[in-house]
């Protein structure tokens, strides 16, 4: 349900420069790594409104509190 982005999303508010390019780059590589596995409307993690409405709460959450963080280009913002 991706719940661990918001955790990485608030970790990253919270730590040094060094840790904050760790925690953006693992939220990076982990929601564009489910969104290449998981297509849009294909699959099984599409079925289930209340699923895909949890993943994009999550989602927005975790975006918001990344928003500023520099390591993360226009390239990512455009395919999330």
């Amino acid at each position: 349900r991706l719940h661990h982005l918001v955790t990485l999303g608030m970790a990253n508010s919270k730590a040094n420069e060094k840790h904050r390019r760790h925690y953006a780059a693992t939220f990076r590589n982990h929601l564009l790594g489910w969104i290449l596995k998981n297509p849009y409307l294909v699959g099984i993690n599409w079925l289930c409104p209340m699923e895909v409405a949890i993943r994009a709460i999550n989602i927005i959450w975790s975006m918001t509190l990344l928003k500023n963080d520099p390591s993360l280009n226009i390239f990512v913002w455009q395919v999330i």
